[in-house]
C-alpha cells in the first residue's frame, strides 16, 4: 500500500482538475489492490493463529470481505449504491479480528506456560 503513497505526489504536479482526479483515481486503485492483499495476509495469519479461536475466526472473516470488497470496487458499476453495506461487512470483523488479536498480543503473547512452550 506504501506503493499507493508514492503516486500521489504526481497530482501536484497536475495544473487542471481532471490530471489531479486521474492521479487520485490511480491512487485509489492501487490502494484497492493493496487492501485486496492485506485480506489474503489476514486469511494466512488466521490459518497460522491456531489459538485463541475466536481471534482466528475474525481475522479470517475481516481478511474475506476486504478481498469480497475489493472485488466489489471493480466489478459493480453502481458500487456507491451498496458502499455502506460492504463498509460493514469490512469493519465490524477486522475491527473486532485485529483488536482483539492487538490486546492478545499485549496481554498473553508469547508468554511461556509450564510444560507447552510459548502460548
Amino acid at each position: 500500500m506504501a506503493v499507493a503513497v508514492f503516486a500521489l505526489p504526481l497530482a501536484l504536479e497536475q495544473t487542471n482538475a481532471e490530471g489531479i482526479l486521474a492521479h487520485v483515481r490511480i491512487f485509489d486503485t492501487i490502494w484497492l489492490i493493496g487492501l485486496f492483499f492485506f485480506g489474503i495476509h489476514l486469511l494466512m495469519l488466521a490459518r497460522i493463529l491456531g489459538r485463541p479461536r475466536f481471534i482466528a475466526i475474525f481475522l479470517a472473516i475481516a481478511g474475506l470481505m476486504y478481498m469480497v470488497d475489493t472485488c466489489a470496487h471493480f466489478l459493480l458499476p453502481n458500487y456507491q449504491d451498496h458502499a455502506e453495506i460492504f463498509l460493514m461487512l469490512v469493519a465490524i470483523p477486522s475491527i473486532l479480528g485485529e483488536m482483539a488479536l492487538a490486546v492478545w498480543l499485549l496481554v498473553k503473547g508469547g508468554k511461556q506456560v509450564e510444560g507447552r512452550g510459548l502460548v
